[in-house]
């Protein structure tokens, strides 16, 4: 179930970002959220936002990690796919 939580989400971020016409932020936007389910809500948090550099900036429980935006949607492609193998 969480994986697919995560799956979901990046799919979000991915398709947002994509709407807003792939923008280089001059400020934080917040591209997708959500909670882990199973987890304590402190331990849940589970955000992808875009932040000036331009990068992304992924918070999963207590990490925080940031992509350039090309390993992120690369990154996101293959949550994707992952997910859609597991459908079948």
């Amino acid at each position: 179930m969480q994986f697919q939580v995560l799956a979901e989400t990046f799919q979000k971020a991915h398709q947002k970002w994509m709407a807003l016409g792939k923008p280089a932020s001059a400020e934080f936007i917040l591209l997708a959220d959500a909670y882990l389910p199973g987890v304590p809500v402190y331990q849940g948090r589970f955000d992808i936002e875009e932040q000036t550099v331009p990068t992304i900036h992924i918070h999963e429980r207590g990490l925080s990690r940031r992509k350039s935006i090309p390993d992120f949607l690369a990154y996101a492609h293959a949550i994707e796919e992952a997910k859609r193998n597991l459908e079948k």
